[in-house]
């Protein structure tokens, strides 16, 4: 399934020795800090710029795809224990 996302997340990196910013926007890290991890940000953009159901059309399956849910696909329905049944019938 081929998806288009489109998305804008700005966030602001600066550099200080105090955190005085309250924003979302703007992220204060130490003025010795080497390294930054970025996942998190990356993680979030991402998410939020996919849909919450991705649906795609019938006639785009993958035809490989299909044949393997074919090949696992249940064909029986489930039959109930006998005695679920007459354990039902005491009930009501």
């Amino acid at each position: 399934m081929e998806l288009a996302v489109n998305g804008d997340l700005r966030q602001i990196y600066k550099t200080s020795t105090r955190s005085e910013y309250d924003d979302e926007e703007v992220i204060t890290i130490g003025s010795n800090q080497h390294e930054l991890n970025l996942t998190d940000a990356f993680y979030e953009c991402l998410v939020l710029a996919l849909p919450v159901r991705r649906i795609h059309k019938e006639d785009d399956c993958d035809p490989a795809v299909l044949e393997a849910l074919r090949k696992i696909e249940v064909k029986e329905e489930h039959q109930s224990d006998p005695r679920w049944n007459a354990l039902r019938g005491l009930a009501g």
